[in-house]
């Protein structure tokens, strides 16, 4: 399947998550048209500003966005002053720990 940012996914070891690549990005996501939900990303080359531009696509493109247990600290606090907050979920049948962002609700007009 096609997803916006992550583009073609392919099956990994059975689970919901599946191997995705999206040029400098690339890593292990599970997509619909709600949610975005990373459980393991690459940036090569490491430092570059390319998980930061991935990023802000990926806000743009999805509503909701989770990702699942952050072993970098930099990457954290780079998630927190972006609006994800702390959450623990159930994915495959594991709790997870992680950091989640929704978009805000669209202003309605007077």
């Amino acid at each position: 399947m096609n997803h916006p940012v992550i583009g073609g996914t392919v099956p990994f070891l059975g689970g919901s998550f599946e191997v995705f690549d999206a040029g400098p990005i690339h890593g292990l996501a599970r997509a619909d048209a709600g949610r975005l939900d990373l459980l393991a990303v690459v940036a090569e080359p490491p430092g570059c500003g390319h998980f930061a531009a991935f990023l802000a696509d990926c806000m743009r493109a999805y509503p909701s966005i989770g990702v699942w247990e952050i072993w970098n600290p930099a990457l954290a606090a780079m998630l927190k002053r972006r609006g994800f907050v702390a959450a623990d979920e159930v994915l495959d049948g594991d709790l997870v720990s992680g950091l989640v962002w929704k978009a805000p609700a669209p202003e309605r007009a007077g």
